[in-house]
């Protein structure tokens, strides 16, 4: 017996060698690239109509219709202000982008904007408008005042409970359902970019990672896109050129965010990001640290994280899963804190937390689940 595990252990080092090299290149022949590979890949003539398409109103317009009140996230690439609109006074959100971030930052900042202004739905994030200075990008979206899943969590230094899961994993269902049938992939789906409002909706965000199918559906395919603890084995097996991938890459995340939810962090998430995707094609999908949860909570998470993506079901046959008979939308009630308004959402506060919280630390530390890998076929 000793000898058959030694032999298995070795096949095992091999194949996760010849992964991590392979990785290794794609990173290698990603960040290598210079701006004068963008600017072959996207020349100026497309580069300015892209931001006249986009950015549709002056700079101006925004210092008049809006009153920034106060800082809600700063992250290593952009920051988020909480803001009023001057004529309705009502609160938005507006993300805020330097312009001196490298290309990938700003093509995907661009593409957010084109996919979210296509998209209208109830749980995904409402874009108004987006505007450019000399020195920034200035993104208008819709305020969600409950924060981002993993903020709620760090906040409370607690898991949520089993019925606000269900209630959230349900609205985001809703939302790739929808997304899904426009041919929109969204390709990082996590807590961070799941964010709760007061009247319990829960919003998807983050629109810079996706992809959309239809002619353009081959180079969507074979994108090496993502962020590590959240991707699909067959995301990650395609950097290896062993896989291509759909949309069902979204459900796999959306199996991993829910036990996130379930132990303020992803599964692996205390292993280095390359070394996580080395283990997540071989090893057995991740399930559930404890037996505290209902059969049906199990069952679905089972479901999510096939890693054979053709026997993984949809968003739309997802819905119909029993899990939902009896779900209780308000059970996202007592998540929300009327003291949050006043609350500044910032890496620094990573210093407050004791050493031995370990996990919550890791949970709260942004920098460490914003490595997202990326192609040039993103704006594809």
């Amino acid at each position: 017996m000793n000898i058959y595990l030694i032999f298995l252990m070795f096949l095992l080092t091999k194949y996760l060698k010849k992964t991590w090299k392979n990785i290794e290149s794609s990173f290698k022949d990603d960040f290598e690239m210079n701006v004068d590979d963008i600017n072959t890949y996207m020349d100026m003539d497309k580069r300015a109509s892209m931001n006249e398409e986009i950015l549709s109103e002056p700079f101006h317009r925004f210092e008049e219709l809006y009153e920034i009140s106060h800082l809600l996230f700063k992250g290593e690439f952009s920051e988020i202000f909480k803001v009023i609109h001057k004529p309705t006074l009502e609160t938005r959100a507006v993300k805020v982008i330097s312009l001196h971030n490298n290309e990938h930052v700003l093509l995907a900042a661009y593409k957010e904007i084109k996919i979210l202004r296509e998209l209208h739905h109830e749980n995904v994030l409402r874009i108004y408008n987006a505007y450019k200075s000399d020195t920034k990008l200035y993104i208008v979206t819709e305020y969600c005042d409950g924060g981002s899943l993993n903020q709620i969590y760090s906040k409370a230094q607690a898991p949520f409970s089993e019925k606000q899961i269900v209630s959230i994993i349900y609205q985001v269902l809703k939302a790739l359902d929808y997304i899904h049938s426009l041919g929109v992939i969204h390709r990082d789906i996590k807590g961070p970019n799941i964010l709760v409002g007061k009247n319990f909706k829960v919003k998807l965000a983050d629109f810079g990672c996706s992809g959309i199918t239809g002619k353009e559906k081959n180079q969507i395919k074979t994108s090496f896109v993502g962020t590590p603890y959240w991707m699909a084995p067959e995301v990650i097996q395609n950097a290896s050129g062993l896989k291509s991938y759909n949309e069902k890459v979204d459900i796999w995340s959306l199996g991993i965010t829910a036990i996130e939810c379930t132990q303020c962090d992803p599964p692996l998430a205390n292993l280095a990001p390359l070394r996580a995707m080395c283990i997540i094609p071989v090893a057995p999908s991740p399930t559930l640290a404890s037996d505290n949860w209902s059969p049906e909570f199990i069952d679905f998470i089972n479901l999510c994280l096939n890693k054979d993506s053709d026997k993984r079901p949809t968003a739309s046959e997802l819905l119909r899963h029993c899990l939902f008979e009896n779900m209780d939308i308000s059970a996202l009630n007592d998540i929300y804190d009327e003291n949050w308004d006043s609350w500044s959402w910032d890496e620094d506060d990573d210093e407050n937390l004791d050493e031995e919280d370990s996990s919550l630390t890791r949970s709260r530390t942004e920098s460490q689940y914003q490595i997202k890998l990326i192609n040039l076929d993103w704006w594809q």
